[in-house]
């Protein structure tokens, strides 16, 4: 019975067939939809089946950004108070599953693209139903392929945004650049005092930055 080509909708033939529905109109609604698939839209069919093949399990990943998104979550939940002795490694996973979920959205994307063209010679209501339903992410799924470099991303486990794409970001990075200036001038003018060019900032990056030496 399973021949479904994603996980998400493996979980959801089980849904029905452990919980099948006792109404008509569902059940007849249902069947429609597979005939026309079958019958008038089996190239379509086709080609909406090669496309979740490449779909990673959109419905536990977008749940999972959902909770990690929780502002709830942030300030109240023990996650919040746990130390993550492979915080990089966690960290990195998590923006592999970001980066795989906007892919999962663009390709659910060329699935209604799929149907929307069928759409005039649509006859099942279900069918009709999901042209019209699905949300159009093009402009959202397209601010986020502009604002970073995904290869970067996964490379670097972290999300580094690109300029005039996040304010705070780049006032942020405006700060530290004229600290950094500031710090140059200091050095310079201690060299200077001390007589030495050999004077320089010493410290790793998590402890004990810029001592002199």
């Amino acid at each position: 019975l399973n021949h479904c080509q994603t996980a998400f909708g493996a979980r959801k033939l089980k849904d029905m067939l452990c919980r099948p529905s006792q109404r008509p109109g569902v059940i007849n609604a249902r069947l429609d939809a597979i005939t026309e698939l079958m019958n008038d839209l089996s190239p379509e069919a086709d080609g909406i089946r090669r496309l979740l093949k490449k779909m990673p399990d959109l419905e536990r990943q977008l749940a999972r950004h959902h909770a990690l998104g929780s502002v709830h979550r942030a300030a109240d939940h023990p996650d919040s108070r746990a130390i993550m002795y492979e915080n990089d490694k966690y960290n990195g996973r998590k923006i592999q599953d970001f980066i795989s979920a906007l892919e999962g959205l663009k390709t659910a994307g060329k699935v209604k693209a799929i149907l929307v063209e069928s759409v005039d010679r649509l006859t099942s209501a279900l069918l009709q139903r999901l042209a019209g339903t699905f949300p159009d992410l093009t402009s959202r799924l397209a601010f986020f392929s502009e604002a970073f470099d995904p290869v970067q991303a996964k490379r670097e486990g972290v999300i580094t945004p690109k300029p005039g794409y996040d304010e705070e970001y780049d006032q942020a990075k405006e700060g530290i650049a004229g600290v950094m200036g500031e710090l140059d001038v200091y050095l310079k003018e201690q060299r200077q005092r001390l007589g030495s060019n050999e004077v320089k900032f010493w410290g790793t990056k998590d402890k004990d930055r810029f001592q002199l030496e």
